[in-house]
């Protein structure tokens, strides 16, 4: 993004991004969600919270969104996607998907209801990517750069409030190697193109 557009305008990109998450993530603690960052999912009388693990879902969808727009947008005149790119989105995208899954089933949430709610973000990435590769023509490469931004925006926020938290109040240790062991495979994956 930096690349193709303005600082400023790739900071601003970040900033939209990041704040649409925060603000909806507050919004779910408003509607009884605000439990889902415990341990168990439950308030301190035991009492199960419905909308557990629906902050990594909101941002799994802030970021899929985008995500998927630029990959139908890499694919006009006969570009491609990288291995790196899309192996780099399913490892990023797993532990979240999983991590979101899991609360929500012991928060008592239908596992029917669980791979509906999972099937329409799949759907509606799947229509954003459509719509990148349709309107590519018509928008700016700096306009890619933006969506770009937005997602990182949403997905630095998401990650910073709700999924190291979680990651280091589960398995405090661990949490720091096994975000460097991402990165490094990231950087890996980078470096086969």
């Amino acid at each position: 993004a930096i690349e193709t557009a303005e600082v400023w305008q790739v900071a601003v990109g970040l900033g939209l991004g990041s704040a649409t998450f925060f603000i909806g993530d507050r919004l779910i603690a408003k509607l009884g969600g605000s439990n889902r960052k415990s341990k168990d999912g439950k308030s301190k009388d035991g009492e199960s919270d419905d909308d557990s693990g629906l902050g990594i879902v909101l941002g799994t969808v802030l970021d899929g969104i985008p995500e998927s727009a630029v990959l139908g947008m890499s694919l006009v005149g006969g570009g491609g996607v990288s291995f790196a790119l899309l192996a780099g989105i399913w490892i990023s995208n797993f532990p979240e998907a999983l991590a979101s899954t899991v609360n929500l089933s012991k928060a008592g949430m239908a596992k029917g209801k669980i791979r509906l709610m999972w099937l329409a973000i799949l759907v509606v990435s799947g229509v954003a990517a459509a719509l990148g590769f349709a309107i590519v023509n018509n928008i700016s490469s700096r306009t890619g750069a933006l969506v770009e931004a937005f997602a990182a925006g949403s997905l630095l926020t998401m990650i910073a409030d709700e999924m190291a938290p979680e990651a280091y109040e589960r398995s405090a240790i661990y949490a720091g190697l096994a975000t460097v062991a991402g990165f490094a495979l990231a950087v890996f994956l980078t470096s086969l193109e």
